[in-house]
């Protein structure tokens, strides 16, 4: 089979052997595969020679997002049939080949109407959003008509983010980089008073988030950046607002003294995927809440360009610009143009 194989400083399209089938697990046929900004971080890591997950046995690669057909299954792996459409996310990666292995718990049934690239950018951004607002102790603010602040709200995590916070119930002020961005977010979201969109490159950013917030301030603040202007956050808290950390790509954050948030009683909280997927019953019931507010329109992953398998390097250079809105793709029936 062909997979994406990262030698000599850069990935390079290999013909390898088919991976080993162990007993619970399942061999996907890839028809798409989603990237996260995670993806990077693994190849800077890799560039750099080392391992985001050293002193463990296995190496993570890059392609935690996958979709497609159940091609073989191991000899406890029984929930899924050949010829099944699944999708799966794997924290070890390796999405971006013909053929992935997978543990059977990571796997999901692709619902009825999605189509192949849309289950590719489903796994990661909406069990992410539904997280955020639901285990970090948040969910409970909606009925108060709080706002929420959302970093990077045009990419694939910030739009599920927005969707899942204005079905809970929140009034919602978006954050995006630059006014094409804009354009393209206020089209796919469709946001309407009192909610807003604010151009976050913008001198004026803070006084027009104050304005847009009110008085009182701002309640939650979901931020995938980090970075050198994280603390930047706690301005725009009202009194006892939670900053949700749930990334860092703007960069590590400075130095921070915990004690600056005593004053207003603010919070930080925090989530990672990887503490999702390490718990699968809690993985699998909310997958199956998320189905259920696909099924009722209340959740629509938001796409964005889709490249074809054999146009990864492009794929993961387009999302490192920081020009990519939405979820980007690979799909292996794309032709390369």
């Amino acid at each position: 089979m062909k997979k994406w194989v990262f030698e000599n400083g850069h990935y390079q399209l290999k013909e390898i052997d088919v991976p080993v089938l162990h007993d619970n697990e399942v061999e996907i046929t890839v028809k798409a595969a989603g990237l996260n900004y995670a993806d990077i971080k693994i190849l800077r890591a890799q560039i750099a020679g080392h391992s985001l997950e050293r002193g463990t046995r296995k190496a993570q690669e890059a392609g935690s997002e996958v979709s497609g057909v159940v091609s073989r299954t191991g000899r406890d792996a029984f929930r899924f049939g050949i010829g099944e459409r699944v999708f799966a996310v794997n924290h070890w990666g390796g999405a971006f080949a013909e053929k992935m292995i997978v543990p059977e718990y990571a796997i999901q049934r692709i619902p009825i109407g999605m189509s192949f690239t849309e289950a590719a950018g489903f796994g990661v951004a909406a069990q992410t959003a539904y997280n955020l607002l639901h285990i970090q102790g948040v969910k409970e603010l909606h009925h108060q008509n709080a706002v929420c602040l959302v970093h990077a709200a045009a990419g694939a995590t910030g739009t599920a983010v927005v969707q899942m916070a204005k079905h809970f119930g929140f009034r919602v002020l978006a954050l995006v980089g630059k006014a094409e961005k804009k354009a393209w977010f206020l089209e796919k979201l469709k946001l309407e008073p009192p909610e807003w969109c604010v151009v976050s490159g913008r001198a004026q950013k803070e006084d027009e988030i104050h304005q847009c917030a009110g008085d009182r301030g701002v309640s939650l603040v979901f931020d995938g950046n980090g970075g050198s202007e994280f603390s930047q956050n706690f301005r725009y808290l009202r009194l006892f607002g939670k900053v949700v950390l749930y990334g860092n790509s703007a960069g590590d954050i400075p130095p921070f003294n915990p004690y600056e948030l005593v004053f207003h009683s603010h919070q930080i909280l925090g989530f990672s995927m990887r503490a999702a997927t390490a718990d699968p019953p809690w993985f699998e019931s909310v997958y199956q809440s998320l189905f259920e507010l696909y099924r009722k329109g209340n959740y629509q992953p938001i796409m964005g360009k889709t490249f074809a398998f054999q146009e990864l390097p492009a794929a993961l250079k387009y999302i490192e610009s920081g020009e990519s809105c939405g979820k980007i793709t690979l799909s292996t029936e794309l032709k390369s143009s």
